[in-house]
């Protein structure tokens, strides 16, 4: 009896009633803060998307450019009971090629019906997010609770799905499972999330190609991977050219910000981002050849890409969520990344209220319930940094937002290889 009961059994068990009352306490809280932002916050951008759903379901008029789309349409199928009246608020029926105006966007925020249908919309984005908080537990990634606490206070999802109401969300599920497949060398599973993320984001080239060298073996694999990954791109791409007329007008915008930002004026300028993909692909495949590149040095090289792509291109703010991916990874294998990442938020915050104005940061938390009383409300921009001048704002919160970039890759470099761990 006294084996059965010793003290090292009694406080592992009481350890471990422990971690899962405090691992639902933080699932909780964090569907809970979801749930309250859903129906009260809202983002112009949203309805373009909602719109084109809506036109499909309603008029089966096609519209969709993107597979986060095609979901959201799908899922207002399901729920079009519920939303009546959604093709009147958003004028379906006008003829529109590419979204809604900014009259319809207040008009539908003045309607009774905005915070009840904001609030069924936004919930495909609970769902998603639910289902990586399932893959996150089914995984080994539920032995390390800085994981799930992340996942609960994520600002970046937060700002990006609740408060804007964008789908990131989505690609950025099928990039987690992608790298959780990789990590168990299950090459062809990994290699189709990944494709859908890039079909839903082409943008997400940035984690597709470091996967790419990751898990080929021989040049056979890279056409191979290449072929298979994109080829959910390429069917959603010709779907759409076929489709629509204005092809051009829906799909575009996205891709030029891959190498948009330049070094130096004229003659003389230079883009960053190229010369950058091309160093950590010739350290990748200089370390693949030499049988170094083990999982741990992927996720290094993932997050000197992503984190280049912050730094040296154009990027809209509900783009930062793009990061949560390699952000779990990372505080799984350092905790301490979780801080660093909060700080870069806070960084991030204030640098797109210089740049952009407070509609995408602070007024945003009040436009879809009471847009008047947003004009008023506070600004760090204009309450608490009111003496500096814009660009001066810009420039030093970029900069130290870059600077938390790389202090983040840096945490996980040492924790990587310091051999004595």
């Amino acid at each position: 009896m006294a084996r059965i009961l010793s003290r090292e059994k009694v406080k592992s068990v009481v350890n471990l009633i422990y971690s899962n009352r405090v691992i639902l306490i933080v699932v909780l809280l964090g569907i809970l803060l979801r749930v309250i932002l859903m129906p009260f916050t809202i983002h112009h951008d949203i309805l373009s998307s909602i719109w084109r759903g809506t036109l499909l379901v309603f008029e089966g008029s096609y519209r969709i450019s993107h597979l986060p789309e095609l979901i959201m349409a799908a899922y207002i199928f399901f729920m079009k009971s519920f939303l009546p009246h959604l093709p009147d608020l958003l004028g379906s029926h006008s003829g529109l090629t590419i979204a809604p105006d900014h009259g319809v966007y207040f008009n539908f925020l003045e309607s009774i019906y905005s915070h009840r249908y904001v609030f069924i919309v936004k919930s495909v984005f609970l769902m998603v997010d639910l289902l990586m908080l399932v893959t996150i537990l089914k995984s080994t990634l539920k032995k390390h609770l800085p994981v799930i606490i992340f996942w609960a206070i994520n600002p970046f999802i937060l700002y990006s799905a609740y408060l804007w109401g964008r789908f990131e969300i989505i690609p950025i599920y099928f990039m987690l499972l992608s790298m959780i497949s990789s990590s168990k060398e299950m090459k062809w599973q990994a290699i189709i999330f990944a494709g859908l993320a890039v079909s839903s984001r082409i943008n997400f080239l940035i984690y597709f190609l470091p996967l790419i060298i990751f898990i080929s073996d021989s040049k056979k694999d890279y056409v191979k991977y290449l072929i298979a990954g994109l080829t959910p791109y390429f069917i959603t791409s010709l779907f759409t050219k076929l489709l629509i007329e204005s092809y051009s007008g829906i799909n575009g915008g996205f891709q030029e910000y891959l190498f948009s930002s330049s070094f130096g004026q004229g003659f003389n300028s230079i883009s960053l981002f190229p010369i950058a993909v091309f160093i950590i692909i010739y350290f990748m495949i200089k370390d693949k050849k030499s049988q170094e590149l083990d999982y741990k040095k992927y996720l290094f090289y993932t997050g000197i890409m992503i984190s280049s792509y912050f730094a040296f291109t154009f990027f809209h703010p509900q783009w930062l969520a793009w990061l949560t991916p390699i952000a779990i990874m990372y505080i799984y294998y350092e905790r301490k990344s979780i801080y660093t990442l909060m700080i870069m938020f806070v960084l991030f915050f204030v640098f797109i209220d210089s740049y952009w104005g407070p509609y995408t940061s602070t007024y945003l938390l009040f436009e879809a319930s009471n847009p008047d009383f947003a004009k008023s409300f506070f600004s760090i921009k204009f309450q608490l940094l009111g003496k500096y001048s814009d660009q001066t704002l810009i420039t030093v919160f970029h900069t130290m937002f870059i600077l938390s970039l790389i202090l983040l890759n840096m945490q996980l470099k040492v924790k990587l290889y310091d051999k004595k761990k």
